[in-house]
């Protein structure tokens, strides 16, 4: 019997064409059957008519907002030098160089001031563009002699960044905050990680050491439920201090869940003659709301992607899937590195086949079994061969090791997902063969 599925049903998703090719299933035998929704604004649903199996492609930005709105994360300029945000989760008006934020019945107004050595910059009329191909007129950026202002919109999510190419001396940029609080500021990095930012009243304030470019900034998410957090954590201590299984097994000291990009997992050493100083993890975790309890998972994977890997170290770093249990299913703290389990839940990526862009790990029968359905599922990434076996790799001084990953915060080009493969469990009835011969209908029996 021919498959006859209507245009707007058909797959579209070259990703999803690529699966469903990859396995050898016709693409054009494949319903779309289920799209975000207010209900489930990170889940779509397709369905094979021939095997009768399903598949959820379970991503983290939501794309429908509390309204049951598509988000369509763009600016929308209202007249020169005035730019306002289309349908998201917050309402966003920038006048020149003030900003002013409302989310539900909570408002925030600011004109930040830029002070380099304590002497105010100007700054040029924005600019609008688009972050990436998949984004359209999502970005407004300023320009002093000193640095570029940045802030970028997505789906529920807000960040404004103060980009500096090269060493200025002392920074302070003074918010000038005025209304409710509405954005976490004190967040700055180079390009080593972290840096020490201090925050006097709603100023950020930055004066040290550093790799440049270096960016500091604020940021805030907006989702109705945003129990899809991902991010890293650490355990970092200074001057080779302890040894290696110490690093492993002790408590965290570091943890991020508002970057663009981090570290899937990686290794530092230190100066210290045999001697390690931080192990990197990370944790994602997927809203997995939309599948229901009676359907049967049997094969599922996690990807993410991948923009880079580095190895001074020379000790090629593999990855792998892990169980975590961070204590909360919206931020995340440094407590949470030691939430992390120790068999893998996933096939083993070695180094020399991690590929730049998307890189899948396929679920194995413990890793299915960590699909909470109607809930969330948890997982983390950690190195196998070195974290997770607890033995130190040889020692470079200062080398690093480490895989790099985009995060949900840069954007749906590249955000993490998770993709599962289902059939509906099938209900039996047991009829007892003891049927008696004489049976009186008593009524009609309607088949209608």
């Amino acid at each position: 019997m021919p498959i006859n599925i209507a245009d707007d049903k058909k797959v579209t998703s070259l990703s999803v064409i690529e699966h469903y090719t990859r396995l050898g299933i016709d693409p054009n035998k494949v319903e779309f059957i289920k799209d975000y929704d207010v209900k489930y604004p990170t889940t779509k649903v397709y369905h094979d008519h021939v095997s009768g199996t399903n598949l959820a492609v379970i991503k983290q930005i939501p794309r429908f907002n509390e309204k049951d709105e598509r988000i369509i994360p763009c600016f929308k300029s209202k007249s020169k030098g005035i730019y306002e945000n289309d349908i998201n989760f917050f309402d966003l008006k920038v006048d020149g160089e003030k900003v002013t934020l409302s989310v539900k019945d909570k408002q925030l107004e600011y004109t930040p001031q830029l002070f380099i050595n304590d002497v105010v910059e100007t700054f040029a009329s924005a600019k609008l563009t688009s972050s990436d191909k998949k984004y359209t007129n999502n970005v407004l950026t300023w320009k002093s002699k000193s640095c570029y202002r940045v802030i970028k919109i997505t789906e529920g999510t807000y960040r404004e960044s103060w980009i500096f190419k090269r060493d200025v001396g002392k920074i302070e940029i003074k918010h000038n905050f005025i209304g409710d609080k509405l954005i976490r500021i004190g967040h700055g990095y180079d390009q080593k990680g972290k840096l020490n930012i201090q925050t006097v009243g709603d100023s950020e304030i930055f004066e040290g050491e550093a790799v440049y470019p270096i960016v500091l900034g604020g940021y805030s998410t907006y989702y109705v439920d945003a129990s899809s957090v991902d991010g890293w954590v650490s355990h970092y201590t200074a001057g080779g201090e302890v040894d290696f299984s110490d690093l492993v097994n002790g408590a965290g000291t570091d943890s991020d869940d508002s970057s663009n990009t981090g570290v899937l997992c990686g290794i530092v050493a230190d100066s210290t003659t045999n001697r390690f100083n931080n192990i990197k993890r990370s944790i994602f975790l997927f809203n997995t709301g939309a599948l229901a309890s009676n359907q049967n998972v049997y094969s599922a994977y996690i990807s993410v992607n991948i923009p880079g890997k580095n190895d001074t170290l020379g000790c090629l770093p593999n990855v792998g899937l892990y169980e975590t249990d961070p204590d909360s299913d919206t931020a995340l703290v440094d407590s949470d590195y030691s939430k992390f389990g120790s068999s893998s839940l996933s096939s083993i990526l070695d180094y020399g086949d991690i590929i730049t862009g998307y890189n899948s790990f396929l679920l194995n029968d413990e890793g299915r079994s960590k699909i909470i359905r109607e809930d969330i599922s948890k997982f983390g990434f950690r190195n196998a061969n070195y974290d997770v076996a607890d033995t130190p790799p040889s020692w470079i001084n200062s080398a690093y090791c480490g895989i790099n990953c985009y995060f949900s915060d840069n954007g749906t080009s590249t955000e993490p997902k998770l993709v599962v493969s289902y059939r509906e469990k099938t209900e039996y009835i047991r009829v007892s063969s003891e049927l008696q011969e004489d049976i009186e209908l008593t009524s009609e029996i309607n088949l209608e």
